[in-house]
């Protein structure tokens, strides 16, 4: 009988396995903040309740950020100039006050 151990053969009943292919699936998303927009709950910032603002502002401008809020604390509104009727430029300014309303609100709501 011959001896087999340090062999590397491979018994006939054994075949190799084949992985299959994945192709990887990409969803375009859409920039801004949308109202399904969720972020869990101990991620908000609390409340502020006069102790440490600095610290506070801190956070409070980090979940602005998350959210894509933050440049609604200091960016103006597009103009449209009167009379213009440029579809693109009215809804891009709804858009904007849509947007920086939704700033305001989470601002105001943790004071």
């Amino acid at each position: 009988m011959a001896n087999t151990v340090g062999t590397n053969a491979i018994p006939p009943t054994v075949a190799p396995t084949v992985m299959p292919t994945v192709t990887p699936t990409v969803t375009p998303t859409v920039a801004g903040p949308s109202a399904s927009t969720h972020i869990p709950h101990g991620e908000k910032p609390e409340k502020f309740n006069g102790v440490d603002f600095k610290r506070w502002q801190q956070k409070m401008l980090f979940y602005l950020t998350t959210l894509n809020l933050a440049r609604f604390l200091t960016e103006d509104p597009p103009s449209v100039q009167q009379g213009e009727n440029n579809r693109a430029s009215i809804i891009a300014l709804d858009a904007w006050k849509h947007s920086d309303f939704l700033c305001k609100k989470l601002c105001t709501e943790w004071t």
